[in-house]
This record gives structure tokens, sequence and C-alpha cells, in this order.
């Protein structure tokens, strides 16, 4: 009877949890040239890692930084995942291929 009931114990349903490393993050320095929603973008949707991210503004941004803005969009990152997609579709409604923008007449008689 102790064999059964050890075995339900060690295989019982947890809840999901956050994990809590005990520290609070620091905050992102707000005068920072790239923000941390750039950064995301570039992690998020480009596919590129952080040395990579650091390595293309080498004089902007640091490793660290790129770690802390990647912390700050992994607490909350259906926020600015919804900010970003209402860029994309401001952007894609004002492209060139859109019907918001009329491409100027010609007038053959004018000549």
């Amino acid at each position: 009877m102790g064999e059964e009931s050890n075995r339900r114990w060690r295989y019982r349903r947890r809840e999901a949890q956050e994990p809590k490393a005990g520290f609070e993050v620091v905050a992102y320095p707000p005068d920072a040239k790239i923000g941390i929603k750039q950064i995301a973008y570039l992690h998020a949707y480009c596919g590129l890692q952080p040395h990579l991210i650091a390595a293309k503004y080498p004089k902007v941004l640091t490793l660290s930084d790129v770690h802390l803005a990647l912390a700050h969009y992994f607490r909350d990152p259906a926020a600015i995942d919804a900010e970003l997609k209402r860029e994309f579709a401001f952007n894609a409604r004002d492209g060139l291929g859109s019907l918001s923008i009329g491409m100027p007449r010609v007038d053959a008689g004018s000549e």
C-alpha cells in the first residue's frame, strides 16, 4: 500500500506556476536608441540570436542590453506582439500595392 501512495504522489499533476527567481528585472533604459519592441521583432520575427543582434548594432547595443530587452519581452510577449501586429497592419495598408494610394493620372491629350 505504501508503494501505491508513493507512486500517486510521484506522478501527480502539478499546476503550472510562474518561476520566481527572487529578484526583479532591471528597468530597460528609457533613453536607449533601440527599444524593446525592435529587439523583440529582430529575435521573434526575424529569427536573430541575441549575439547577432548585438553584432548588428555594435555602437548602440551590448549583449547585456539585448538580453535585458528580451527578458522584458518574455515577461509579457502578448502585449508586444499585439503592438507589432498593429504596426504590420498599418504599414501594409500604406504599401504601394494597396488601394488606399492612387497613382497619378497621366492624360494623353495634354501634350
